[in-house]
């Protein structure tokens, strides 16, 4: 405690601080600082789990973009396939392999003739 004396001869008594306002201030900086960094540290986890939430169903995507893919070149082997080509041409168009009396042999004088001399390819 501090006394002052005044010109009138009383005595004023002032307070010092009790020592608790930096105490408070301190413990108030503090517990803001932890804050920051916990609603940070929760930020970073919750997007950690997006992030992984999205790469779970990244990938479960891309299996399923293998196993279509596999089926599609399975599809396309079938349908490459002679066999099946010759068939469907019998059953939906009606078509027959060729008989030797269907085949006409055309002489290279006649084609030359009819349709020219052949372009000649640039090599």
């Amino acid at each position: 405690m501090t006394t002052v004396s005044l010109a009138s001869s009383r005595s004023v008594r002032l307070q010092q601080g009790t020592g608790r306002g930096p105490g408070v201030l301190l413990i108030a900086g503090v517990f803001a600082l932890a804050l920051v960094f916990g609603v940070g540290f929760a930020w970073s986890r919750t997007e950690l789990v997006h992030a992984a939430m999205k790469t779970g169903e990244l990938r479960r995507e891309e299996r399923s973009l293998e196993m279509r893919e596999k089926e599609l070149l399975t599809e396309i082997s079938a349908l490459k396939n002679p066999a099946r080509i010759e068939r469907d041409a019998r059953k939906r168009l009606g078509l027959m392999p060729r008989s030797p009396a269907q085949v006409l042999q055309v002489k290279p004088e006649i084609m030359r003739r009819v349709f020219g001399e052949p372009a000649k390819e640039d090599s």
